[in-house]
């Protein structure tokens, strides 16, 4: 399952016990009704948030964990956690695209032929050498 949404809060890293380390980040959806949802990450995963920024366009993959505790009262409790375990920046990717697609046209990709093409035909149908 994945969410994909601009980060609107990142918070620091929680270390909750010696072994155990946690990372919250918020999400709005970009739905036609936004959500803002609370997503985390833990242990080693706490670093793929390293690189990500508030106003970012990201892609979260989740899956969805949920806990039963029961309280000293004897009252049984249900949680859910929205656990993230790839978080991909858009915005990047899609900088990243561009560039991809922009050197081919630098390179001599589909523009530069369809230039080259567009050339020799209009000097091939010329009699006197003017374009019109």
């Amino acid at each position: 399952m994945d969410l994909k949404g601009t980060v609107i809060k990142v918070f620091p890293k929680k270390q909750i016990s010696d072994k155990f380390a946690l990372r919250e980040f918020v999400i709005r959806t970009n739905d036609k009704y936004p959500q803002e949802v609370i997503l985390q990450v833990s242990q080693e995963r706490c670093s793929l948030l390293d690189n990500i920024a508030e106003g970012e366009e990201v892609q979260a993959f989740i899956n969805v964990r949920g806990r039963s505790w029961t309280n000293p009262k004897g009252e049984v409790k249900y949680f859910n956690t929205l656990e993230a375990w790839k978080v991909s920046n858009e915005s990047a990717q899609s900088f990243e695209s561009y560039q991809d697609h922009s050197s081919k046209y630098n390179k001599g990709g589909i523009e530069a032929n369809f230039m080259e093409d567009t050339i020799s035909t209009v000097q091939s149908q010329d009699d006197d050498g003017l374009p019109f």
